[in-house]
């Protein structure tokens, strides 16, 4: 049968497979949309470092050897209200301390199996590395672990001592955002 043939004796039943199927893709993509935008992002964006006085070089690399993380970081930037993130690593957030600087190090990835996964089950006390790009490894020390909803900036705003801010989604849909705070070792 040719194709214009089988069009015309079913195009009752395409009509009717597009009035179904248009809407439904309609709705998925708005859900991808707002998925896109809520995924890691929180409702407004942190005010930058003010000064960086010992000024470092940004963090490259987060290992957690207690949960097998062991993670490239990339430079992540808010544009528009969302975060920029790494599609296979972390993101340290641009407008954060870096590595020794003294200030809150802010550093985010996806609630995926080979990225954060695993985040959830890192314990108070547990030791994670920061290595820099000049390969210099700064030590923390998990000092607390929180949930916080988009809206709650408190974890990640600048702060005059030095913090290490992780953190990744969770909840249904990935609506909220699950944190660890550490403090240099």
């Amino acid at each position: 049968m040719r194709i214009a043939e089988f069009l015309h004796r079913h195009k009752r039943k395409l009509l009717l497979a597009l009035l179904i199927a248009g809407p439904m893709v309609a709705v998925i993509g708005l859900f991808m949309l707002f998925y896109e935008r809520a995924v890691l992002s929180f409702s407004e964006a942190p005010q930058a470092v003010k000064s960086r006085v010992n000024q470092k070089p940004p963090a490259a690399r987060i290992v957690i050897d207690d949960l097998g993380i062991d993670l490239a970081i990339e430079e992540g930037r808010i544009i528009n209200g969302i975060w920029e993130i790494s599609k296979k690593g972390a993101s340290h957030l641009n407008i954060s301390a870096n590595p020794g600087e003294g200030g809150n190090i802010v550093i985010y990835g996806h609630n995926k199996k080979y990225i954060f996964g695993s985040l959830p089950y890192i314990w108070v006390g547990d030791t994670v590395k920061i290595i820099n790009k000049d390969g210099e490894t700064f030590k923390y020390k998990v000092a607390k672990k929180t949930t916080v909803k988009p809206d709650d900036l408190t974890y990640v705003l600048p702060q005059d001592e030095e913090t290490l801010t992780i953190y990744t989604c969770t909840g249904f849909l990935d609506t909220l955002r699950s944190i660890i705070i550490a403090k240099p070792i």
